[in-house]
């Protein structure tokens, strides 16, 4: 017997809103430990530094990118629910 399939959430639900902050979330930690694995580098290898100063300002510039999507769609959520 085959269980019915689950209905799509409607655009801008809370649920949808939900997945976009797991999403968020697995890229900022991805983002934190590969800086963290270039900073160990670095540690053992100082000829590394430059590198790691290049991810670290790519890998931030776009967590921030992503925190401000995020926060656009948490405002546009806002919004419609009249909060």
């Amino acid at each position: 017997m085959t269980e019915p399939s689950a209905q799509p959430s409607p655009p801008g639900s809370f649920d949808e809103l939900i997945i976009e902050y797991r999403k968020l979330r697995h890229d900022v930690n991805n983002s934190l430990a590969a800086m963290m694995a270039h900073a160990e580098l670095a540690e053992r290898r100082p000829d590394y530094v430059p590198k790691l100063i290049e991810i670290v300002l790519e890998r931030s510039q776009l967590t921030v990118e992503q925190m401000a999507v995020f926060h656009e769609k948490m405002e546009k959520f806002k919004i419609a629910k009249g909060r």
